[in-house]
């Protein structure tokens, strides 16, 4: 998988998830936290946080990970 995944802990995720997908970030719900997969952690991660900040979600926190079997699964369906 040649993409970061962001793993972001946040208030109603599934809205969080809804509102980052309407914005073009690639998202899955990932337990209770989600999953974002982009192209550059360092350039995503503050746009994450100002999308979700601006919208009035609390965000705990976000980091980047290594991507989970689940992860590279979904990479895989979507490029299909």
């Amino acid at each position: 998988m040649n993409r970061d995944v962001l793993e972001v802990e946040v208030d109603r995720a599934v809205d969080a998830m809804e509102l980052l997908t309407n914005a073009g970030i690639e998202t899955a719900i990932f337990g209770t936290l989600l999953h974002a997969t982009v192209d550059r952690a360092a350039e995503a991660s503050p746009r994450i946080e100002e999308i979700l900040g601006n919208a009035g979600f609390t965000v705990r926190g976000v980091e980047k990970v290594v991507p989970s079997l689940e992860d590279v699964f979904v990479n895989l369906i979507e490029v299909s």
